[in-house]
Parts: C-alpha cells; structure tokens; sequence
C-alpha cells in the first residue's frame, strides 16, 4: 500500500526517474512470483557447492541466506580442471566459445582440480 501512495506522489511531484525506478522494481517484484522455476531463494547454511550441485548452474558472487538467484538457462556440465587446462584449451574441448566460458564461470583463475562449469554444445575428444 505504501509503494502505491509513494508512487502517487512521485507522478504529483513530477520526479518522473525515481517514478520509472519504483515501477521497475514492483515488475522484478511480481516477475519473481509469477516466474518460480527461473529463481532459487537461498536457504540459511547453504554454501555454493551445494547451491550448484543441486541447480547445476553457476552461482557467481556471495551466498547468503535470502539471496535470490537466477537459474541460469542451458546445458551445463561440471568439469575439474586438469594439469595444463586453460580456459582456451577446455573450450576446445568442449567445442564451446572462450569468452562464454569465462563469464560463466566469473572470470576465476583455471587450476588443477578447479571445478567449472561448462555450456557445452558439441562436447569433443569426451
């Protein structure tokens, strides 16, 4: 009720950005609701190997109990990394595309037994 008179007054004012913002973030609000099987509300002691084994998608940033994330569309396979691995050379493997695989799995140095995760499409040499 609240962010509805907050609304108002923001169109009688005529702060239109702040307007545009609140609307913004009421749609995120009933996108969540309508759109269950897209979001995962992190649960309190969940850590994130748990969270992407049981998602089987990458989970990026921090986890905290509360935390909304978005299930990440795609065929992803979990990968440990071997001596020698780069990202390069675990693209090649995968037939997947270096850049994709790097932010998919945010970025993070590739190491021995480093666990990634890859959006496979036509897997290679597996």
């Amino acid at each position: 009720m609240f962010c509805f008179i907050n609304i108002i007054l923001q169109i009688l004012s005529g702060d239109y950005e702040h307007f545009i913002l609140l609307i913004r973030i009421i749609y995120q609000m009933f996108t969540l609701v309508t759109d269950r099987s897209k979001y995962f509300r992190v649960k309190r002691g969940q850590s994130a190997e748990e969270l992407e084994s049981e998602l089987k998608t990458p989970v990026g940033g921090a986890v905290f109990a509360g935390r909304i994330i978005e299930v990440a569309p795609g065929n992803f396979q979990r990968y440990a990394a071997q001596v020698g691995d780069t990202y390069g050379t675990i693209a090649l493997k995968f037939g997947a595309d270096e850049e994709e695989l790097k932010k998919t799995n945010g970025f993070k140095p590739v190491y021995p037994t480093c666990k990634l995760f890859v959006p496979c499409k036509n897997p290679r040499g597996i």
